[in-house]
């Protein structure tokens, strides 16, 4: 109870009290004239002692109302203190627990591909297993045949996938999905034969699928149906004529056709689709065959703006597009332009073979000086070159000139 209830509760008896007090005192005066006055003193004495006993009962209960009213706020502070201490707990637990998130992001980020890896590998695993005992149960379970020569093929288990994927082929002669693996397998192989006919089956199967002609084109060439395969090849690209795929093995069919006009025409277009340094050496080449020279420069020239200087690979591709340039540069007598093929090929490491052909361009030039510094210099970097022989003959009779 709140102790303004106990308060007014008290006032309220003190005040029936007080009126029974003076009540009584004026019966007591009045019993007084009757000669009855000692009874009356009696109860007031009886009134006085209940009003005391009364009294201390209120007082108790508003101390005890006072001590729970203390106790409350004293268990009220401490819960307060210990809300405080729960919640700087919690922060500091929150930032441990931040700490310990960025770290394991660290290590799942460093260790995410073999976790991955790991992890496909369990799964597939799995699967094989499962695929394995559906077999045993049912050996004509064209399902798990297909899982099974997809996972060894994956596995690079090549002949145990083919023969998974021979008798899934078998069992349904027109599963896309397992022919498509089988086609890739044989080719995986080199077993053009074997692509050659699922090709065929694939492109009457889906003769609107370019990819299907594609590949059955490339089948014809290897082995050796050149015009089945140009017309082949063509076919695709009307269904596709923006795939530069399509369009290098066209230009391929047409080089092997002596078709070089046309040819080139497919590898530009190719080029204009994707900038592949591999064709533009290609191009550059074919420019060459059709006494194009100028234009073979400008090929190579821009398959080395497109390769990758960052590889071992990719630098030895570039060096040998210098050396093309350079004998090219020979043959039309062009031999200043060599001095500036050398210099870009010694800044990527050097070419024995254009560090030879820059040699002979300055014997022609007749600059001995040069020469004879140079040639030191080749003699010193590819001791027992196999040009070194020829090399001191120019030496020998541009002295003599």
């Amino acid at each position: 109870m709140d102790i303004n209830r106990y308060k007014s509760f008290f006032r309220l008896a003190l005040s029936v009290i007080f009126i029974s007090l003076f009540s009584l005192c004026f019966f007591y005066l009045k019993a007084s004239i009757d000669g009855q006055s000692d009874d009356i003193l009696e109860q007031l004495v009886l009134l006085s002692d209940s009003f005391e006993t009364y009294n201390e009962s209120i007082q108790k209960l508003i101390d005890g109302q006072n001590s729970f009213n203390e106790s409350a706020v004293l268990h009220l502070e401490s819960n307060e203190s210990s809300l405080h201490s729960i919640n700087d707990n919690l922060k500091r637990v929150s930032e441990k627990v931040a700490v310990v998130t960025d770290e394991l992001n660290r290590i799942r980020d460093n260790s995410h591909s073999f976790e991955v890896g790991d992890s496909q590998r369990s799964v597939a695993e799995g699967i094989r297993e499962q695929s394995l005992r559906d077999l045993e149960k049912n050996p004509r379970d064209r399902e798990a045949l297909l899982v099974l020569g997809k996972l060894m093929y994956e596995d690079g288990d090549l002949y145990s996938a083919s023969k998974y994927l021979e008798l899934a082929v078998a069992m349904e002669p027109f599963n896309l999905e397992a022919l498509s693996l089988l086609g890739r397998l044989y080719r995986k192989e080199k077993n053009h034969e074997k692509a050659l006919d699922i090709y065929r089956r694939l492109s009457d199967m889906e003769p609107e699928n370019s990819a299907h002609h594609y590949y059955l084109a490339e089948s014809l060439l290897l082995e050796g149906w050149r015009g089945q395969s140009f017309k082949t090849v063509k076919r695709a690209l009307t269904l596709n004529d923006s795939s530069p795929s399509c369009l290098n093995l066209a230009g391929q069919i047409a080089m092997s056709l002596g078709l070089k006009r046309e040819a080139l025409d497919y590898f530009d277009r190719s080029l204009s689709l994707e900038r592949d340094p591999e064709i533009f050496t290609v191009a550059g080449d074919l420019c060459r065959q059709m006494n194009q020279f100028s234009q073979s420069l400008v090929y190579w020239e821009n398959a080395i703006d497109h390769s990758d200087r960052f590889t071992e690979e990719g630098v030895q591709f570039i060096l040998d597009q210098y050396e093309k340039m350079a004998r090219l540069s020979l043959e039309e007598e062009d031999l200043s332009r060599i001095d500036e093929y050398f210099r870009r090929s010694e800044e990527i490491g050097g070419n024995e073979a254009l560090y030879y052909l820059y040699l002979q361009s300055l014997g022609r030039r007749t600059l001995t000086d040069r020469f004879v510094r140079e040639l030191r210099h080749f003699e010193k970097r590819y001791p027992g070159s196999f040009y070194l022989t020829e090399l001191v003959e120019i030496k020998t009779r541009i002295k003599e000139a």
